[in-house]
Formats: structure tokens, C-alpha cells, sequence
């Protein structure tokens, strides 16, 4: 090949053009390898506060109440009890469906886990049961708002008496 041959097939500005895509590619690949090397950034835990929240889950009278190895405690989302009686189990859920409380540091969507947990073990519906439970409870701003005056939700559940005549 001949010099005129090659500087008519790689002109300057193509040239620079190769060159700069070449840089370009070799710090795409360099920085590839290297967040592959050092893996996902852990997340630094939150700092420590000191208030301390209500603990939702009810204790019998004059039983002890343990205290939790610091001080600020989790509010914890009232498990749904399994049965295996289906009127049982629908009343465990409505329950947990209609009784919440604002005032417990829970969000609507800590609620709505606790009956996705135990509703749809496949998982096929969940999306749908999602939507549905969602309909159900506050909106995230109306929650937000409710919390300023704790409001709370409870006792729609009474037991049914029937008597035969």
C-alpha cells in the first residue's frame, strides 16, 4: 500500500474520530470492570435518634415488658393469623383490612404486606389484591394528614349473634 493510498483512505478528521471512539470505549470498559470488581455500595445505616415510639402490640396486665437493647423502637405491623376455617380466616383479614391506627408509625403500604403476605402464596394475584387493598385504605398524603390528629380505625369487626326462633 502506498502512502497517497492510505492518507486518501484515513483522513485526519476520521482518524480523530476512530481515536476518540477508541478513548471513549477503553473508559466505558474500564469503568464496567471496575463497578463489577467493587459490587453495589452498601447502604450506611440510619443515625440513632432518641424518641421513642408506641409499641403496638398489646401486653397482658402486670406482665413485664421487655426493653429493646436501644432505644428507639420499630413499629411492627399486626401479623394476619391463618386458619383453616374460611370464615375464620376472612374475618382475620378484614380485620387487619379495617382496623389501623395512624398515631402507630405504619404506612398504608406496611398494612397492605401484611395481607399480601398471607393472601396469595404464588403470587399470580398479587397485583390485583394490591389494587384492591389499596382502594380500602388512605391514600399516602390522606395518611399523612390523618396522623397529624392520630386517627384510628377500629372495631368495624363486631361478632354477628344470631338466634333461632
Amino acid at each position: 500500500m502506498r502512502l497517497s493510498e492510505f492518507s486518501t483512505m484515513f483522513s485526519r478528521p476520521k482518524l480523530f474520530a476512530a481515536l476518540s471512539a477508541g478513548v471513549a470505549l477503553l473508559l466505558l470498559v474500564a469503568v464496567g470492570i471496575y463497578g463489577l470488581a467493587t459490587g453495589p455500595r452498601q447502604p450506611e445505616p440510619p443515625a440513632a435518634t432518641t424518641a421513642q415510639t408506641a409499641d403496638p402490640t398489646p401486653t397482658a396486665p402486670g406482665a413485664p415488658t421487655e426493653q429493646p437493647d436501644s432505644d428507639v423502637r420499630q413499629p411492627v405491623v399486626p401479623p394476619v393469623e391463618r386458619s383453616a376455617d374460611p370464615e375464620t380466616f376472612a374475618r382475620n383479614v378484614a380485620t387487619a383490612l379495617f382496623e389501623w391506627d395512624t398515631a402507630s408509625g405504619l404506612m398504608p403500604l406496611d398494612y397492605t404486606s401484611a395481607l399480601l403476605d398471607v393472601s396469595d402464596p404464588a403470587g399470580a394475584e398479587q397485583a390485583g389484591l394490591a389494587s384492591d387493598v389499596a382502594t380500602y385504605l388512605p391514600t399516602r398524603e390522606a395518611w399523612t394528614q390523618l396522623r397529624q390528629h392520630s386517627t384510628r380505625q377500629q372495631g368495624l369487626m363486631q361478632e354477628q349473634v344470631t338466634s333461632d326462633v
